[in-house]
């Protein structure tokens, strides 16, 4: 048994998500001489959405076994979930405080991921 389990893993996986969401959002606006492929994206936007999805589906499919993995993955819930832009650009950009200030912005499925991740973070604090 592994004494100090890790979650690198899934804690790159998260960091890949993030930068590919902040590339994706960073694109410009479509242009007049844009090549889309059959699902109206182009070679760059289906890359990084490839990107986004493989990093996703890596997170989902490994199990946690740290505050900090456990977290990662209630981060992307919570921008599934919630759907506002105002959500996920809080959360890619990687900065926690910013994110459980969001409470008074979200449903009540927003805020028990919040209250998870606030419980998550005072177990590490404790380890």
């Amino acid at each position: 048994m592994n004494p100090c389990p890790t979650d690198s893993a899934i804690l790159v996986a998260f960091d890949e998500w993030r930068k590919a969401l902040l590339a994706y959002r960073a694109l410009p606006d479509a242009e007049e001489d844009r090549v889309e492929d059959e699902h109206g994206y182009t070679e760059e936007e289906k890359t990084l959405w490839d990107k986004i999805h493989g990093a996703e589906k890596l997170i989902v499919e490994s199990p946690a076994k740290t505050p900090a993995g456990v977290s990662a993955k209630l981060l992307i819930a919570l921008v599934h979930i919630d759907g506002y832009r105002e959500t996920e650009t809080t959360v890619i950009s990687d900065d926690i405080n910013a994110v459980l200030a969001l409470d008074e912005s979200l449903d009540g499925n927003g805020r028990i991921i919040l209250a998870a991740i606030r419980s998550l973070q005072g177990m590490e604090a404790q380890l």
